[in-house]
């Protein structure tokens, strides 16, 4: 997931990892238009801030392009018009045009079910880490290019899509600011990007408020319980399994892991863990660290002494920025494996890339990889689609892999939207993640949520490793949605 110029890592988590991108690029010969939709299928953080806490700073979009500066003040959001009307469908039997059937949920009162929906818009927020933004070159802003587009060609059955961001300062606290001002905008779906702390504390608040909330990428305990909750991304859990299973099967020997000592994080370090010892590798060392650490010193030491081979290294962006730098002044030049939005490519270089002789990184996202100018990749068509929205719509930004990202997320839940049909209620919606909705959407790799007890709907990753391209860092896709290698 490489734009071989700029290497945006971190304002990933300015985005949704959002809604329905279970993406990932197809194992299969894929064409950028192909869809078949809605196939048949066969943590605990005290999340209620006091009342004198302000919502957090918060940026909103318009699907029309409009940027407004919200106040920090829990008004700051933009109301949408309330709701829309119809009868109630709670309960009832539904079908999609492709032949998917489904009962709608009942977890929503009528006077609930269509809050965000109406004959002429549907409003959505996502609260994301947009503090974080601005240092990576990505805004709100630039997120909206693909509802823009969009809302010029008729909307979703003639809807506009009124998109609305809130800052999370990406934190728990700032998470549960950020939803309450989703909530004054009177949102169709409230979403998420990236936070592993974050996002547990969100799906509290979204149960006592009844919010219909589609989570980013965070652990799985506490989510199946949960009834406004589903997550279409995949588990800190699975990313460390699988991530352990390319290790295990492509880098066997002497394994460390450096971890975030946190609940939130820790089936990530366990599950990979558990994958790389399965396979035969030892973990010769295992290192939980604080939060925002900054002295990695004595962990770098621990990895090196116990000859570590190959470092998981379970931290954000930033973390991981300092982690390898200091590695680096030790002389300690492990494999290096992480999400990929964690490694910032441009910042690290050939640190990373392989090109000074130590091996490179390798890291797994469900996104492909983007390469600007590429024509030879199955999904080059959709990235000339997505350049030639950006040259319209926001001629001045420099397209970075993060802004990929978000095309693809948002062309992904405007399927759904699509499935869930012209009469769509949160209801229907909920019933479908259910019922064990499925989307093959390429190039993204299946949802399917049968395999996910209705919460879950994603489990496929792409895996990456760090290269040298005509003197540029970046990413070279070496496998495409898998899970086992």
């Amino acid at each position: 997931m490489h734009s071989w110029g700029k290497r945006r890592g971190l304002a990933m988590l300015a985005v949704l990892a959002l809604m329905a991108s279970a993406a990932c690029s197809g194992n299969k010969s894929v064409s950028a238009n192909k869809t078949t939709g809605g196939q048949q299928p066969g943590t605990t953080v005290d999340t209620q801030p006091p009342d004198t806490t302000p919502g957090a700073s918060t940026t909103i979009a318009a699907g029309t392009g409009t940027t407004l500066k919200g106040a920090t003040s829990k008004s700051g959001a933009k109301a949408s018009t309330v709701s829309g009307t119809g009868p109630s469908v709670a309960g009832t039997k539904q079908e999609t045009s492709s032949g998917f059937t489904y009962t709608a949920a009942n977890i929503f009162t009528p006077a609930q079910d269509r809050i965000g929906i109406t004959d002429s818009q549907i409003t959505l927020c996502t609260h994301a880490a947009l503090v974080l933004g601005p240092a990576f070159n990505d805004s709100a802003k630039d997120f909206q290019v693909y509802w823009q587009q969009l809302n010029d060609a008729g909307g979703i059955y003639g809807r506009k899509i009124n998109q609305i961001f809130t800052d999370d300062q990406y934190s728990p606290q700032g998470g549960v600011a950020a939803a309450q001002q989703c909530q004054q905008s009177n949102p169709f779906v409230m979403s998420a990007g990236v936070g592993f702390d974050t996002v547990p504390a969100v799906r509290q608040w979204a149960e006592q408020n009844k919010m219909l909330y589609l989570a980013s990428f965070a652990t799985e305990n506490g989510l199946y319980g949960l009834k406004y909750t589903f997550e279409p991304q995949p588990s800190v859990e699975h990313f460390g399994e699988v991530a352990g299973n390319y290790i295990g099967a492509k880098h066997p020997g002497k394994i460390g892991v450096l971890w975030r000592n946190s609940p939130n994080w820790q089936g990530g370090r366990d599950k990979f863990t558990a994958a790389v010892k399965a396979k035969g590798s030892k973990v010769v060392a295992d290192v939980p660290v604080q939060q925002n650490q900054g002295d990695y010193t004595s962990a770098i030491l621990a990895l090196k002494s116990a000859g570590a081979e190959t470092v998981f290294a379970w931290v954000n962006v930033l973390e991981f920025a300092q982690l390898e730098k200091q590695a680096n002044a030790q002389n300690f030049h492990p494999r290096w494996v992480t999400a990929t939005f964690n490694l910032v490519t441009d910042t690290l270089g050939h640190d990373v890339d392989g090109s000074n002789g130590h091996p490179p990184a390798v890291g797994l996202w469900v996104t492909p990889e983007y390469h600007n100018g590429d024509t030879t990749s199955p999904w080059a068509a959709e990235e000339k689609k997505m350049q030639a929205a950006y040259a319209k719509y926001d001629s001045g930004h420099t397209i970075t892999d993060t802004d990929w990202q978000v095309w693809l997320a948002f062309r992904n839940f405007q399927q759904i939207l699509l499935d869930c049909g012209k009469d769509c209620t949160r209801n229907k919606l909920a019933g479908m993640f259910l019922a064990g909705y499925k989307l093959q959407q390429d190039p993204l790799c299946a949802i399917d949520f049968s395999r996910g007890k209705g919460k879950l709907g994603s489990f496929e990753f792409n895996v990456m490793e760090g290269t040298n391209r005509n003197g540029t860092s970046g990413w070279k896709q070496v496998e495409t949605c898998k899970e086992t290698f």
